[in-house]
C-alpha cells in the first residue's frame, strides 16, 4: 500500500490540512517528501483522510519519515525550550530543560565518525541529539561521543502519531517523548568539576520504596497515571485509527525495590492486574511479558512520562476493532460508489483513477459501474493524450457514466477546464481549448442517436430517451 502522510516540506514543514484545497490539490501543492526528497501529490478528496503520497514509487517507511520529521520540528524551534534528562554524563551542571540554540542537522563530529541527528549549542554547553526508533546506539558509538566530550541525548519517538497536530507533536519531541542521555556502561570518574562524580549519580538515581509509593499515590490524584495505546486498520483505500487512555485506576503497594527499579501493582478499568515500573536511572528496561506501565521520573517535577509495555494482547484486541472500523469505513465508501449510477460524479471517478494504477483504474470502473473496458485491445495498447494527459477512454467514460447516463448538461468549454479532472491528470491548460473541440465534435457523432439536444457548445442529455441498449453501447461509443 502506498504510505500516506500528512506532513510535508514546502520551505518548511506544512501539514495537508494547511492546503486550500481548490487550489493545491493533487501536484499543484509544490511539496516533498520529507524522507526523500522527492515530489508529493495532496490527496484531498471526500471519501477518505487528506494526505500526502509519493507521485511516482518510494521506498519510504514510516520510521524514516518519522525520524526526519522529528529532525525537523527540532530545527524549526530554535528558541524554544527542550527537555532533556537527569545525569547528564559529561557536565555535572545542565538544565533539565533548556533552551534551543544553533540547531544543526546532520552535524560531523569526531573527524567524521560521528553524525549528529541534531546538534544544539546552548551556553557554551554543546550536545548533540539522536533520534531513536528502532536502531539503538552501541558501546562503540556510544564511546565516541564520551571521548568527544559532547553529550548525547536520545529520545525515543517509536510512539509517534503522524495523526497529531503540528502542536502536539512539537509537544511530543520536544518534551514528552522518552529520552535519555547515552551513557557507557561503566562510568569514569573524570578530575575536571565540569564532570559528574559517582556520588551525585547516587543520589539522583537513588528512589526509596516509600518515596516511590508516594509519588506514584500524587501521579494517580493527579490523572497523570496512564500510557496511550493505539493502533490502525486499513482496508482497501479507506484506514482508521483507534487510540485509547488506558488509566491506572488504583495502586495496591510496592512489591520489590532494588538498585534497578521499584516494582509496584495496581490495576485498570474492569480490575485489571498491572504492573508498575520506575526504573533507576541507567536502567536498560527489559521486555515485558505482561502488562507493566513504566514511569520515567522527571526530578525536577516537570516532565514525568509513562508508557505501556508487554501489553501484545491489548494491542491486538484494538487492533481488531481499528480493522473493524476501517472495514465499516470501506464499505461506506463503496456502498457510495456502487448506488445508483445517477450519484457517481466526476470527483468520484478522478479519485479512482488518481488512487491506483490504470490497469487497476479499470477494474475499479467495472466494479461500481459495470462498465469493463481492461480486456479490450484497443484499451490494453492505448497511450495517453497529449491534450488530456490519459488515454482516450479515460475522459469518454467520464463523460458517458456522468452527463449521458444521468441525463446531465454538458458545456464543452466547461469540462475541458473541470477542476477535478485538471488534478486527476495534471493538464496543460495551453490545450484547454483543444479538449473542448474534441468533446465537441466526438458528441456532434452521436448526440441524435443519443437523443440529446445541442445548443451552440452544450449538449443536453435525457434519460428518458437514451436507447434502451444504451449500456451495451457505452464501448462502442469510446472506441468511435
Amino acid at each position: 500500500m502506498t504510505l500516506k502522510t500528512a506532513w510535508a516540506i514546502r520551505d518548511r514543514l506544512v501539514n495537508i490540512n494547511q492546503l486550500d484545497r481548490n487550489t493545491e490539490r493533487g501536484s499543484k501543492c509544490n511539496c516533498f517528501c520529507i524522507s526523500c526528497g522527492s515530489e508529493l501529490i495532496a490527496r484531498m478528496g471526500d471519501h477518505m483522510a487528506y494526505h500526502f503520497a509519493h507521485s511516482s514509487d518510494s521506498n519510504c517507511s514510516v520510521e524514516s519519515i518519522q525520524h526526519q520529521l522529528a529532525k525537523t520540528i527540532i530545527a524549526e524551534s530554535i528558541s524554544d525550550s527542550i527537555t532533556t534528562a537527569d545525569n547528564n554524563p559529561i557536565y555535572k551542571s545542565f538544565g533539565y530543560e533548556v533552551e534551543l540554540e544553533n540547531v544543526e542537522l546532520e552535524k560531523t563530529l569526531s573527524e567524521g565518525h560521528i553524525v549528529a541527528d541534531c546538534f544544539v549549542n546552548h551556553d557554551n554547553k554543546p550536545f548533540a541529539i539522536e533520534i531513536f526508533y528502532t536502531n539503538i546506539k552501541g558501546s562503540a558509538h556510544i564511546e565516541k561521543y564520551h571521548d568527544t566530550g559532547i553529550p548525547a541525548l536520545e529520545i525515543d519517538i517509536s510512539g509517534m502519531d503522524l495523526d497529531l497536530s503540528r502542536d502536539e507533536l512539537k509537544k511530543f519531541v520536544l518534551h514528552d517523548a522518552p529520552r535519555k542521555w547515552l551513557r557507557k556502561t561503566k562510568i569514569k570518574q573524570e578530575a575536571s568539576n565540569d564532570f559528574i562524580d559517582s556520588d551525585s549519580i547516587d543520589k539522583l538515581n537513588g528512589i526509596s520504596a516509600d518515596d516511590a509509593i508516594l509519588k506514584l499515590e500524587e501521579l494517580h490524584k493527579n490523572n497523570l497515571l496512564y500510557g496511550f495505546v493505539s493502533a490502525t486498520g486499513e482496508c482497501g483505500q479507506s484506514s482508521f485509527q483507534r487510540k485509547e487512555k488506558i488509566v491506572v485506576q488504583s495502586i495496591n503497594g510496592v512489591i520489590e525495590s532494588n538498585n534497578n527499579y521499584v516494582l509496584a501493582r495496581g490495576h485498570v478499568a474492569k480490575n485489571i492486574p498491572v504492573n508498575i515500573i520506575i526504573p533507576q536511572s541507567g536502567y536498560a528496561m527489559k521486555k515485558c511479558l505482561s502488562p507493566t506501565l513504566v514511569v520515567t521520573l522527571d526530578p525536577r517535577g516537570i516532565h514525568h512520562r509513562a508508557n505501556w509495555h508487554g501489553i501484545d494482547k491489548w494491542k491486538q484486541k484494538l487492533q481488531y476493532q481499528a480493522n473493524l472500523e476501517a472495514d465499516k469505513k470501506e464499505q461506506s465508501r463503496l456502498k457510495r460508489f456502487a448506488k445508483d449510477d445517477s450519484e457517481i460524479t466526476i470527483e468520484d471517478i478522478c479519485i479512482m483513477y488518481k488512487e491506483s494504477s490504470l490497469a487497476d483504474f479499470y477494474s475499479t470502473l467495472y466494479k461500481y459501474t459495470g462498465l469493463e473496458l481492461s480486456n479490450l485491445p484497443f484499451i490494453q495498447n492505448e497511450k495517453k493524450m497529449t491534450n488530456w494527459n490519459c488515454p482516450r477512454a479515460v475522459w469518454r467514460a467520464i463523460i458517458l457514466l456522468v452527463f449521458v447516463k444521468q441525463g446531465q448538461e454538458l458545456e464543452c468549454d466547461m469540462l475541458a477546464s473541470d477542476m477535478y479532472m485538471s488534478d486527476a491528470f495534471d493538464w496543460d491548460f495551453r490545450y484547454t481549448e483543444n479538449r473542448s473541440k474534441e468533446v465537441y465534435f466526438w458528441l456532434d457523432k452521436h448526440f441524435k442517436a443519443l437523443g440529446a439536444k445541442r445548443k451552440h457548445l452544450t449538449y443536453q442529455f435525457f434519460k428518458s430517451k437514451l436507447p434502451k441498449n444504451f449500456d451495451s453501447m457505452i464501448v462502442d461509443l469510446i472506441t468511435n
